[in-house]
């Protein structure tokens, strides 16, 4: 299978997100499957599909400066600042996503766990029929199935959307810094109490390794990972013209917009 490889880039949360359902748009219409990895110019706080933005305290976001986006995918919130993320964005009929999402989840999560091995770390991923803390509203609170952890501990979260047979999954993985920081954007009850919450359920790459690691070396680590374990040939790509224009428009009248970011 070829697949494209978008390399390593960083940009804004409204960016990122356009580029992703640009690339959703692009495999939709012919296209080649693809592989991305990004990083986030500021903290952005990302809101699953279906969450509403009343989760959101958004007094302290703005305090904070943390942009605030909603994703494509579903899943609950995640704070990204210093993290790498990745989107793989293929058909349903491709050998990595048949079988439906959990089997494809699975599939796909054993590729990623291949690369972080990789570096030299032990992990593990949780049983197929394991589900998160439903209750909660941040994403690393608890793992969910087929995701990856270290010792315990959740430290890469995935979520993944299905649109006219065409599967967009994408992750975070904390490269360093506090997982539990994410409890001061949010309107719970006790954020005290979540940020323990959070700190003893997740981790960070840097805690695993004992160093921090360069995000382009483990972007590397993570496709050779994919590739030995599905099968995928990875071939450097650009983004269009065409995406490039596609991108700033989804940025500009979507991601950027209360009546997609503040949905009720």
């Amino acid at each position: 299978m070829n697949w494209r490889l978008i390399g390593l880039s960083t940009a804004n949360g409204a960016t990122n997100m356009a580029i992703d359902e640009t690339l959703l748009a692009s495999v939709a219409a012919g296209g080649a499957p693809v592989l991305r990895f990004y990083q986030w110019e500021r903290p952005c706080l990302s809101l699953g599909y279906a969450q509403k933005i009343a989760v959101v305290d958004t007094a302290v976001c703005a305090q904070n400066e943390w942009e605030i986006v909603r994703r494509l995918t579903g899943g609950r919130a995640v704070l990204h600042q210093d993290e790498l993320t990745y989107t793989l964005c293929a058909a349903e009929t491709d050998a990595c996503m048949t079988g439906g999402v959990l089997a494809s989840y699975k599939r796909i999560s054993q590729g990623l766990a291949a690369g972080l091995q990789r570096l030299g770390i032990a992990l593990e991923q949780t049983p197929t029929a394991a589900r998160g803390n439903q209750g909660s509203v941040a994403c690393f609170d608890t793992p969910s199935a087929s995701e990856i952890v270290f010792r315990g501990r959740k430290l890469l979260g995935s979520a993944q959307t299905r649109r006219k047979g065409i599967v967009l999954q994408h992750g975070s993985l904390p490269l360093a810094g506090d997982v539990g920081e994410i409890a001061d954007g949010l309107l719970v009850a006790d954020k005290a109490y979540l940020q323990r919450e959070l700190r003893q359920q997740a981790t960070t790459l840097t805690y695993a390794l004992g160093s921090k690691p360069n995000a382009a070396a483990v972007a590397k680590q993570i496709q050779i990972g994919l590739s030995e374990t599905l099968g995928i040939t990875f071939t450097p790509s650009s983004l269009t013209t065409a995406e490039q224009n596609h991108i700033q428009t989804l940025r500009d009248q979507k991601y950027t917009q209360p009546h997609w970011n503040g949905r009720q």
